[in-house]
């Protein structure tokens, strides 16, 4: 009897051991998976983290796929940005106190949490999203500074990656993106204060062709293989008709301009971006086929914006002083069609008058009821006033080309074009 209870407690104390005991131990999450669920992401809808002036104030909604509950939501250190409701399903308003660096955090009831960095100082940049723009995008944005009513500068580190118009005043800004990379976007005032965001513009979507004249083969004079044995004897001089070094292939550039790309599918309401180049170094000149359709705007530097006014295909022709020509074919799809219908009045067939005609703007969205803010790019050629009922009014001030960009608080855009004659 009593062997048999010590083999009994043998037993049981074996079994407690092998059933999760020891620290080192693997342990197994519910449901049967063998690793960690990863946390899901969670979009901090709205809150750009962009630089904010003291006074300024941003709102966001939280959102993670397949979760519907509650986050709180708080900022650190204390005093410098401000976050309210403390808990909730959205939005919260993030205020910005004091001049330092915050980082905004949610976190849902399951454990996750995200962060985002803000910082605060005298000048910020509005409501300008940080997130990536797309090759041919337009965002718009002001600047704020409490207490400040005179004008700002607005700069790019890299003005071939991100295009700044105009260069100074009030604002609003325009940032169009007109190659990949990186470019640090500076706002100063007139007293000497300024903040800097850096922004990226994303890849194209095709890839970069190899240049046309670039040298397909090795020079027809080289040795088709290399000599099977050494000279029986070593020449007393070189050979006159030797080559003193290896050739090297120069291609001669063809006058001309030439584009980066020959075709372009623009979506309706949209824009893109281009490059032309002239080998003998002269201006360019451009002109659409059909202004209804696209409307072309110079950036300078040889960098165009393109916009896609309504579905159709027309031809955008560049000329250089010397008369050489490219073409660019540009389509417009029929579909899909824009999530902001612009309803522009005062353009016909791609024209408008010069200081008679004012173009009007009157943008409607389904399911959406909050402001719009309208941008231009080309302001030489055009101004802009916001009128009542969320509408715009353009004038044309000079003959030109300009594109006219509406777009809501969720970061949907829409563009339309025309020439002012």
């Amino acid at each position: 009897m009593i062997m048999s209870r010590m083999l009994a407690a043998s037993a049981a104390l074996t079994l407690l051991c092998a059933c999760g005991g020891g620290g080192g131990g693997s342990s197994v999450m519910p449901g049967g998976g063998g690793g960690a669920t990863p946390a899901p992401t969670q979009n901090f809808s709205g809150l750009s983290t962009t630089p904010m002036a003291i006074g300024d104030t941003r709102t966001f909604t939280p959102s993670e796929s397949g979760y519907s509950g509650a986050y709180t939501a708080g900022s650190s250190p204390s005093g410098v940005l401000a976050v309210s409701p403390a808990s909730g399903n959205g939005p919260f308003t993030a205020h910005a106190q004091t001049a330092g660096t915050a980082t905004v955090s949610v976190s849902d009831a399951m454990g996750h949490t995200s962060t985002a960095t803000v910082s605060v100082g005298t000048v910020g940049f509005g409501a300008l999203s940080s997130a990536p723009l797309a090759l041919g995008e337009q965002r718009a944005f002001t600047p704020s500074e409490a207490a400040y009513a005179g004008g700002y500068t607005v700069t790019s580190s890299a003005p071939s990656v991100i295009a700044v118009s105009p260069g100074s005043g009030n604002g609003p800004f325009t940032l169009s993106g007109v190659a990949p990379g990186q470019a640090t976007i500076t706002v100063a005032d007139q007293a000497g204060h300024q903040a800097s965001t850096t922004l990226t513009v994303g890849s194209s979507s095709g890839s970069t062709p190899a240049p046309t004249n670039a040298p397909t083969a090795q020079p027809s004079n080289a040795p088709s293989s290399a000599p099977t044995s050494a000279p029986t004897g070593a020449p007393t001089s070189a050979p006159t008709n030797a080559p003193s070094s290896a050739p090297t292939a120069t291609p001669t550039p063809t006058a001309g301009i030439g584009l980066s790309s020959n075709t372009m599918s623009i979506p309706w309401a949209g824009t893109a971006s281009l490059t032309a180049t002239d080998a003998g170094g002269s201006a360019i000149t451009t002109s659409v086929a059909n202004p209804a359709v696209a409307t072309i705007v110079s950036m300078g530097g040889g960098n165009y914006v393109i916009s896609g006014n309504e579905p159709g295909s027309t031809a955008v022709t560049f000329t250089d002083g010397s008369g050489h020509t490219a073409q660019l074919n540009v389509t417009v799809p029929a579909s899909p069609a824009p999530a902001i219908n612009i309803n522009p009045t005062g353009i016909t067939n791609g024209t408008t008058g010069v200081g008679v005609d004012a173009v009007t703007l009157a943008p409607t969205e389904n399911g959406y009821s909050g402001t719009f803010t309208g941008t231009i790019t080309n302001n030489g050629v055009a101004s802009m006033t916001t009128g009542p009922n969320n509408t715009f009014l353009v004038t044309a001030v000079a003959p030109g080309s300009s594109i006219v960009t509406v777009r809501d608080a969720n970061g949907n855009s829409a563009s339309t074009g025309f020439t002012a004659q």
